[in-house]
């Protein structure tokens, strides 16, 4: 999006609270990336999304895979069941 991940997770938090009903996809280049987003918007939607509901209910991680996917390795159980999680 061409801003700083600290910026475009207070704009992900601001459309989030406009409709909460909408849902969001961001995809990142990189594993860290993608982790320091998450974490960002954890912060910023601390409070938004009730207590009940929770926040990993509503904010799900889709981690890569942790081998490339030639080499006939299978991921490992934490990663197939994080992917999992969100399907």
């Amino acid at each position: 999006m061409g801003t700083d991940l600290s910026s475009e997770a207070y704009l992900l938090s601001k459309l989030f609270r406009a409709d909460p009903s909408r849902r969001l996809v961001r995809i990142t280049r990189y594993l860290k990336e993608g982790l320091e987003l998450k974490q960002n918007l954890e912060f910023f939607l601390d409070g938004v999304i009730p207590a009940e509901a929770g926040i990993h209910d509503k904010l799900l991680w889709f981690p890569p895979h942790d081998n490339l996917p030639y080499t006939g390795i299978l991921s490992g159980t934490d990663t197939a069941a994080d992917r999992l999680a969100c399907l």
